[in-house]
């Protein structure tokens, strides 16, 4: 009998917001991190029988962008675990996920920040993309379809759709 695959979502995290991660699906009774696990010096925990992870009850996170990636192991019987590793990130602001993928039904991507004020926002893609716009007052990203652009090699299921690479500031 071979495990069942689990995995976290791909999320990232802005200054100052909570934490919530779960398993999916989830799999198993019991959960557990590899002994090089670093979620404790964030004040992250996760939770051994729901493998749900957050910051610990009564920890003020921290106030500067980090990230720490541990391997989370999934017990679903005697001898039968699956291992993922699992990330989390927290910036100034971001946009919630790694890879925003744009279609019909989600036209545009809101920042979500820290308690601070942005003014300005600003990216910067490679290979160019025309076809994305970012309002500089509010950071909203929108895909207007004009225009062609490269594409990221290691994206396998594009279905030829345009990618970039982009780091927003």
């Amino acid at each position: 009998k071979l495990a069942t695959p689990f995995q976290y979502a791909d999320k990232r995290y802005a200054v100052g917001q909570d934490i919530d991660l779960v398993p999916l699906p989830r799999t198993a009774l019991r959960y557990s991190v590899n002994s090089a696990c670093e979620f404790s010096a964030h004040n992250i925990t996760m939770n051994g029988s729901t493998g749900h992870i957050s910051y610990a009850p009564g920890k003020d996170p921290p106030q500067k962008p980090f990230g720490v990636a541990c391997e989370v192991t999934a017990h679903q019987a005697a001898g039968l675990s699956e291992t993922v590793k699992v990330a989390v990130n927290v910036d100034w602001f971001t946009y919630g996920a790694s890879v925003l993928v744009f279609s019909p039904r989600m036209m545009g991507f809101s920042p979500e920040t820290d308690q601070g004020t942005w003014q300005e926002y600003g990216m910067v893609c490679t290979p160019e993309a025309p076809w994305l716009v970012q309002k500089i007052a509010t950071g909203v990203l929108t895909a207007d379809g004009n225009g062609t652009g490269g594409a990221v090699t290691e994206v396998d299921d594009s279905l030829g759709m345009d990618g970039a690479l982009c780091q927003a500031s």
